[in-house]
């Protein structure tokens, strides 16, 4: 419970300077700042760059779909004709 209270209050705190920060990449951070450091921190920052590029890459395409599905010119802030 205390974990999921972390996780939601870091979302809320970064979510204008990071906003596709997910619960993944929290979890990525935890395991890269807790004892076990298999990885270098630039190397976790490069990982979840690239996440978050292949996410709004993803986000992007489904509203291009969209808008060829309903045939409209609307942006990503309008899901709805």
């Amino acid at each position: 419970m205390m974990a999921l209270l972390f996780v939601l209050q870091q979302r809320q705190k970064r979510q204008t300077t990071h906003p596709l920060r997910s619960t993944k990449d929290l979890k990525i951070l935890l395991t890269h700042v807790l004892p076990r450091r298999d990885m270098t921190l630039e190397e976790v920052v490069r990982l979840m760059e690239q996440r978050h590029r292949r996410r709004q890459a993803a986000t992007d395409s489904a509203y291009r779909i969209q808008r060829a599905r309903d045939g409209t010119d609307e942006g990503p802030g309008n899901l709805t004709k």
